[in-house]
């Protein structure tokens, strides 16, 4: 996300991770031939109160004001049946998809409403809504909770322009392999773009029960 919003032109960037990022991203906007950004990489624990709240006041100072969060942090315990699984690792899930995020927002809100683009997007999953006897339990539902998470913010702070809403990247393969996008993840758009009247009329990319 950070190289890609380097190669777009942002200047500034902060970036929460647990590795230094700063060279990967300048590199990235000097082979795009665009200005390099000021990076603001920080270690990072999405569990942790005392650093995401660290983190918020770094970029305070740092920065002027705050146009997007983007929050990709995401945790998916093995796929094992209740009685058989780590509750430990279970609960991990929950921690690093609803536990986080939350902080995130608590932590950044006051800064994001004095001006901007006030955007918060959560990377979810369709994990949201399968039910799967092979799937695990803790990612399926925390990543709804997110997604109704998202919801809740829409309707608080949706009239003072705050626009925060849930993406789905794709089934795509996670670390050495991940920059890598099939054909079949990229003609999707095209699909998903046929049916914007339709989706736009029914309301149709919220969670909600219909009868």
């Amino acid at each position: 996300m950070a190289i890609s919003y380097a190669r777009a032109g942002a200047a500034c960037i902060a970036i929460g991770a647990h590795c230094d990022l700063t060279l990967a991203v300048k590199k990235a906007a000097q082979d795009a031939e665009r200005k390099p950004p000021r990076v603001l990489s920080m270690n990072l624990d999405i569990s942790s109160t005392a650093s995401i709240d660290n983190a918020a006041a770094l970029i305070q100072a740092s920065f002027e004001g705050i146009d997007i969060i983007v929050m990709d942090s995401g945790g998916l315990e093995e796929a094992r049946s209740t009685a058989e699984g780590n509750m430990d690792k279970w609960w991990h899930s929950w921690t690093t998809n609803l536990r986080g995020p939350y902080l995130v927002a608590r932590a950044f809100l006051p800064m994001m409403l004095k001006g901007g683009d006030k955007t918060i997007v959560f990377v979810a999953s369709a994990a949201a809504h399968c039910v799967h006897t092979y799937e695990a339990s803790a990612c399926g539902t925390s990543m709804l909770a997110q997604l109704r998470f998202a919801a809740f913010l829409a309707a608080e702070y949706g009239d003072q322009g705050v626009l925060p809403f849930c993406i789905h990247l794709g089934d795509l393969a996670m670390g050495a392999s991940a920059d890598s996008t099939s054909a079949e993840h990229e003609n999707n758009m095209p699909q998903l773009m046929a049916m914007k009247k339709e989706i736009v009329k029914e309301d149709g990319l919220k969670v909600r029960l219909v009868l």
